[in-house]
Protein backbone atom coordinates (compact mmCIF):
# COMPACT_ATOMS: atom_id res chain seq x y z
CA UNK A 1 0.00 0.00 0.00
CA UNK A 2 1.29 3.46 -0.97
CA UNK A 3 1.38 5.89 1.92
CA UNK A 4 1.38 9.61 1.21
CA UNK A 5 2.29 12.56 3.41
CA UNK A 6 1.82 16.30 2.83
CA UNK A 7 4.10 18.40 5.00
CA UNK A 8 3.58 22.13 5.31
CA UNK A 9 6.65 24.13 6.22
CA UNK A 10 8.83 21.21 5.22
CA UNK A 11 11.75 23.27 3.96
CA UNK A 12 13.35 23.63 7.40
CA UNK A 13 13.08 22.82 11.08
CA UNK A 14 10.61 20.26 12.33
CA UNK A 15 8.90 20.02 8.95
CA UNK A 16 12.10 19.04 7.16
CA UNK A 17 13.02 16.58 9.91
CA UNK A 18 9.57 15.02 9.60
CA UNK A 19 9.92 14.77 5.82
CA UNK A 20 13.28 13.00 6.21
CA UNK A 21 11.86 10.43 8.59
CA UNK A 22 8.75 9.77 6.50
CA UNK A 23 10.86 9.27 3.36
CA UNK A 24 12.98 6.75 5.30
CA UNK A 25 9.76 4.93 6.27
CA UNK A 26 8.77 4.64 2.60
CA UNK A 27 6.17 7.39 2.34
CA UNK A 28 5.64 9.45 -0.79
CA UNK A 29 6.30 12.90 0.66
CA UNK A 30 5.16 16.25 -0.69
CA UNK A 31 6.72 19.28 0.97
CA UNK A 32 4.64 22.43 0.69
CA UNK A 33 6.30 25.83 1.11
CA UNK A 34 6.55 29.38 -0.15
CA UNK A 35 10.02 29.42 -1.67
CA UNK A 36 11.21 27.34 -4.64
CA UNK A 37 14.87 27.72 -3.66
CA UNK A 38 14.29 26.45 -0.12
CA UNK A 39 12.16 23.63 -1.49
CA UNK A 40 14.87 22.51 -3.91
CA UNK A 41 17.51 22.73 -1.19
CA UNK A 42 15.39 20.64 1.20
CA UNK A 43 14.76 17.97 -1.44
CA UNK A 44 18.45 17.88 -2.40
CA UNK A 45 19.42 17.42 1.26
CA UNK A 46 16.85 14.68 1.85
CA UNK A 47 17.82 12.90 -1.38
CA UNK A 48 21.48 12.84 -0.29
CA UNK A 49 20.54 10.62 2.63
CA UNK A 50 17.82 8.67 0.81
CA UNK A 51 18.39 8.83 -2.98
CA UNK A 52 15.65 6.29 -3.75
CA UNK A 53 13.08 8.18 -1.67
CA UNK A 54 9.96 9.67 -3.22
CA UNK A 55 9.77 13.38 -2.43
CA UNK A 56 8.44 16.47 -4.21
CA UNK A 57 8.07 20.17 -3.51
CA UNK A 58 4.89 22.11 -4.23
CA UNK A 59 5.04 25.89 -3.95
CA UNK A 60 2.02 27.37 -2.23
CA UNK A 61 1.12 30.25 0.08
CA UNK A 62 -1.19 28.50 2.52
CA UNK A 63 -2.26 31.80 4.06
CA UNK A 64 -4.53 32.10 1.00
CA UNK A 65 -7.65 29.92 0.92
CA UNK A 66 -7.35 29.66 -2.87
CA UNK A 67 -3.91 28.07 -2.44
CA UNK A 68 -5.19 25.67 0.23
CA UNK A 69 -7.94 24.57 -2.15
CA UNK A 70 -5.51 24.24 -5.06
CA UNK A 71 -3.12 22.08 -3.04
CA UNK A 72 -5.87 19.89 -1.61
CA UNK A 73 -7.36 19.31 -5.07
CA UNK A 74 -3.92 18.52 -6.51
CA UNK A 75 -3.26 16.06 -3.69
CA UNK A 76 -6.59 14.32 -4.29
CA UNK A 77 -5.90 14.10 -8.01
CA UNK A 78 -2.41 12.72 -7.45
CA UNK A 79 -3.71 10.14 -4.96
CA UNK A 80 -6.44 9.03 -7.37
CA UNK A 81 -3.88 8.58 -10.18
CA UNK A 82 -1.85 6.27 -7.95
CA UNK A 83 -4.90 4.14 -7.21
CA UNK A 84 -5.74 3.52 -10.88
Amino acid sequence: MVRNALITGGTDGIGKASAKELVKLGYNVIIIGNTEEKGKAAIDEIKQGMPEGHIQFWRADLSLISEVLRVSNAAKTQDNKRRL
